[in-house]
């Protein structure tokens, strides 16, 4: 939507191949631009936001992980949900994958980093809602309708890790996506890891 209150509104089109398939997918990155599902990729639409200075145009962010948005069935990808978790400045996504009607993979974009990270172990799925509190702490709670787990069904709030400090590891775990190590990498041998880690309490963190 163009214009302003003294010369009226209209509607302009950016792209006639690109739409978005999964409403609550739909979030603000900050200082980036509104991020969505579409039946190809998840895309950026940067240069909306005011005083931004960039050109509006639709950027792919889902390059780095094809094999995961192959597994999103399509039938079911309208249940998909997003939030912004600001304070570990990710955008998750909780999607349905592998024939799944429920949400039951959460695909999270670093967006100071540029990267992806998928969590499968997640210890709380299926994921069917969520959003961050507003105030300082900006907590992310979101809604699970788990009919086989009942004390995993309800609303509940995203935590990083476990009572008793130090005696276990934290949760949830990254794995990295961005080379495929069941594909052309299968042979690949990395020579530098480089973790982007935050570090609470007295827990060790390994690699």
């Amino acid at each position: 939507i163009k214009g302003d209150p003294a010369n009226g509104f209209f509607t302009q089109t950016l792209n006639k191949d690109i739409g978005c398939i999964a409403p609550d997918s739909i979030t603000e990155l900050p200082g980036l631009g509104l991020v969505f599902l579409s039946n190809r990729s998840i895309y950026l639409l940067e240069g909306a936001l005011e005083n931004t200075g960039s050109i509006t145009s639709v950027v792919n962010l889902g390059t780095e992980i094809p094999n995961q948005l192959e597994r999103i069935n399509s039938s079911a990808a309208i249940r998909a949900s997003a939030a912004v978790y600001q304070r570990d400045k990710e955008y998750w996504l909780s999607i349905p994958i592998d024939g799944s009607s429920k949400n039951n993979m959460c695909l999270i974009y670093h967006y100071e980093v540029g990267s992806w990270s998928v969590r499968f172990d997640f210890p709380i799925f299926p994921i069917d809602c969520m959003v961050t509190s507003k105030d300082h702490r900006g907590y992310l709670f979101f809604g699970s309708n788990d009919a086989e787990n009942s004390n995993q069904a309800g609303l509940l709030v995203y935590s990083r890790g476990y009572d008793t400090k130090g005696s276990e590891s934290v949760l949830p775990k990254y794995e990295t996506v961005s080379n495929d190590y069941q594909s052309v990498f299968s042979t690949f041998r990395p020579a530098y890891v480089m973790p982007y880690v935050v570090g609470y309490g007295n827990n060790n963190i390994s690699v």
